[in-house]
């Protein structure tokens, strides 16, 4: 049903039956059998998103698309034909021919090609993955988003540890306008926090946003029909974004993210290589800095700047943001400790409530940015999240008299 509503969307938005069946990888007539079950209908694609799932599967019926049946054989040997052609072009191997490779292979596979056909097979692998394509890219269109191989770090003040930091690099293709941000983690909640910052960033939404099959965007990974997250799918209907996902193993499905990565190791990374940093807000100020720089240079070649084109071209294009963010929130139970406070499991950091609740069971709405303790539906306590493992966060106000006159007496 999410693939559905994918093509409904893409459909108001009045894209061609040939583009929708590339995006969302399925063929063009599925894509006409969808649009031709809605039409009678007479319902415009926003009021049939609007529909319940189950009054949307009554109007499909039976309209959803089969595999395609393929030939197991050819099958086995695609799945083998990069792993022979990088055999073949390894410098460091000698003596590795396609002969070789063809009797590696009919050790391993049940029924194998004869030698002349392999050989035909692997030639044509090798002009496929070898071949290049130009990306004519729309205004507004699409999102690319990629985490960095290399990561970024700053120093905890308190134990000088330096923490290595994953970061998220996402680009508009058209404009080459892109946004960069040092996460303290790679889980999905600190990705969905980023995501939103990004569109703040950018000031709307783009049509669509596409990544590889890491395990923060897809659940399950498929050629066809991948699978995305429960909470992601929240955040792109939130936000009217269609979801999309590059092929497993093929990071060109995203050239403009896979260049953009590198331009941030040249205009951020190599200025930064020199800096100390003792926070990731100050991190993330200094990264926020060099990306302004960089969006401020001309192309080369080119009198204008990835700001100017974006400004003058592609802004205008984004879809308005909701009023308010996408907030993914998770919800614990927990009791108080004998030290008036709870602990929160998932980076295990030990919160304060007020005293009178020792022992009393409580209950924990958090986000990536804060944390609220609830008794019997009334909010007890509210805390900024804190990421740091075995720390406290503790409020004044929480603790007992002595406690407090104790700590006043530190100060």
């Amino acid at each position: 049903m999410d693939r559905i509503r994918q093509i409904l969307l893409m459909l108001d938005r009045r894209l061609s039956e040939r583009k929708i069946s590339r995006e969302l990888k399925i063929s063009r007539k599925t894509v006409r059998r969808y649009r031709e079950a809605f039409e009678p209908t007479g319902l415009n694609y926003k009021s049939l998103l609007n529909l319940s799932d189950v009054e949307l599967d009554k109007m499909v019926g039976k309209s959803s698309t089969e595999n395609p049946v393929l030939d197991p054989r050819k099958i086995r040997f695609l799945d083998q034909a990069t792993y022979f052609l990088e055999e073949l072009k390894n410098p460091r191997l000698v003596g590795v021919t396609r002969y070789l490779l063809w009797e590696e292979y009919c050790k391993g596979d049940p029924d194998p090609y004869g030698y002349s056909r392999f050989c035909d097979l692997l030639s044509d692998a090798g002009r496929v993955n070898g071949a290049t394509m130009h990306f004519e890219h729309t205004a507004g269109e699409k999102l690319e988003v990629d985490f960095a191989g290399k990561p970024l770090w700053y120093v905890d003040k308190e134990t000088g540890e330096v923490i290595n930091c994953p970061v998220l690099v996402a680009v508009l293709p058209y404009s080459g306008y892109g946004y960069v941000e040092v996460l303290p983690n790679a889980k999905l909640p600190q990705l969905i926090k980023a995501l939103n910052n990004c569109l703040a960033y950018l000031g709307g939404s783009p049509m669509t946003a596409k990544s590889d099959n890491t395990r923060q965007w897809v659940s399950k990974g498929c050629k066809y029909e991948p699978t995305f997250p429960q909470a992601l799918k929240q955040w792109a209907s939130h936000n009217k974004i269609g979801l999309l996902a590059a092929r497993p193993f093929r990071p060109n499905d995203k050239p403009t993210a896979e260049n953009h990565v590198y331009t941030a190791y040249l205009r951020i990374y190599a200025k930064l290589r020199n800096n100390t940093y003792t926070s990731l807000n100050e991190l993330n100020k200094a990264v926020r800095e060099k990306l302004d720089e960089h969006h401020r240079m001309s192309f080369q070649k080119k009198a204008l700047s990835r700001r100017e084109v974006f400004e003058s071209q592609e802004r205008q294009a984004l879809l308005p943001l909701p009023e308010k963010p996408f907030e993914l929130k998770d919800y614990v139970s927990a009791k108080v400790q004998q030290n008036y406070h709870i602990l929160l499991g998932e980076n295990r950091h030990y919160y304060s409530v007020p005293f009178k609740l020792i022992g009393k069971q409580v209950n924990l709405v958090y986000c990536s940015d804060h944390v609220e303790v609830f008794l019997n539906f009334e909010r007890v306590a509210l805390h900024s999240r804190n990421m740091k493992k075995s720390g406290y966060s503790t409020l004044l106000e929480h603790m007992p008299a002595t406690h407090k006159h104790y700590c006043r007496q530190q100060e």
